[in-house]
């Protein structure tokens, strides 16, 4: 379900404070090598408001990330965020949720806790997670990076400029769904190339059907075997 063959590489990634999850057969399909990005942890109690020895907890546990998910597969999806995630890349629900994180790979954008529901990352925040991302897909190399949320989007241009190590391609608006744009972007490293796909954060307000529709005309036949593999798996 889970690898942690990449932890020891991570560890020399000073400012990542959690671990990124990395699914066991994600090295297999090595032309769809998908790599998803949330934004953010919250540390809240039941009432909304801040639980400082969770933080304490957290902040310590550079498997925050990883255990996250396990409990969204625990729990079947966990809450909307996930729900609508697997929705969107998949298309239906009769698929196995271990077999989904097994085949992907996820993190967190922003390394630092969120103290409450209206807490927001800051510009300074984006930009250390572009650097911090650099830094995570030299170690995994995904083909294909899906952005569950676009705000980071709006700081990818800032963040980089091309140089002999780094060749992007500008984050721009590709499809529109209502009020929403899909994005794209890319990041050639040493000739190896990432595609980058921002979508509307899934939760309020989300029509996975819309964006289910945009990762399939972004990422092709890539995603087409990530499904099937998904799928073929019990």
């Amino acid at each position: 379900m889970q690898t942690d063959i990449y932890n020891p590489l991570f560890d020399n990634i000073n400012s990542l404070t959690w671990y990124p999850w990395i699914g066991s057969n994600y090295n297999i399909n090595t032309d769809a090598k998908f790599l998803l990005v949330g934004e953010s942890h919250y540390i809240i109690n039941e009432n909304n408001k801040f639980n400082q020895s969770k933080y304490d907890s957290i902040i310590k546990n550079k498997k925050t990330t990883q255990l996250v998910v396990k409990d969204a597969i625990n729990c079947n999806g966990l809450w909307k965020f996930f729900i609508n995630t697997h929705k969107a890349f998949m298309g239906a629900e009769s698929f196995s949720l271990t077999s989904f994180w097994s085949n992907v790979a996820f993190y967190n954008f922003i390394q630092r806790p969120m103290n409450n529901p209206k807490d927001r990352p800051n510009q300074a925040n984006y930009v250390d997670g572009w650097h911090n991302y650099l830094e995570v897909i030299k170690v995994i190399k995904p083909t294909h990076c899906v952005f569950l949320g676009s705000s980071a989007a709006d700081y990818f241009n800032k963040s980089f400029t091309n140089s002999n190590e780094l060749i992007i391609e500008s984050a721009h608006k590709h499809m529109r769904f209502g009020r929403f744009w899909g994005k794209k972007a890319s990041i050639t490293i040493d000739g190896f190339k990432t595609n980058i796909t921002f979508i509307k954060h899934p939760s309020s307000y989300f029509t996975w059907s819309d964006w289910y529709e945009y990762l399939s005309t972004r990422n092709g036949q890539a995603i087409i075997n990530l499904r099937e593999t998904i799928k073929a798996q019990k």
